[in-house]
């Protein structure tokens, strides 16, 4: 007997214009890794500066790409 697929992973990811590189360490990303880790999230890509655009504006000078459990873990 088969029994239901469990929902497929759900991926974000983010664009972030960071003009003082230094605040965002300190300030704003140990309470967003925090609300990431405590819903399960992980990080499959990112950093500062590692993207470019193929078509297009180019991107933020920050990008992550986020994996969670499913789209509620997303929505937490």
């Amino acid at each position: 007997m088969y029994s239901a697929a469990a929902s497929p992973p759900a991926y974000t990811v983010a664009e972030i214009a960071v003009k003082d590189e230094d605040g965002y360490k300190k300030e704003f990303l140990p309470s967003a890794q925090k609300l990431i880790a405590d819903n399960g999230g992980k990080y499959v890509a990112g950093g500062f500066n590692k993207t470019w655009a193929m078509i297009g504006a180019e991107p933020a000078n920050r990008v992550v790409i986020l994996q969670f459990e499913s789209m509620d873990k997303v929505k937490a």
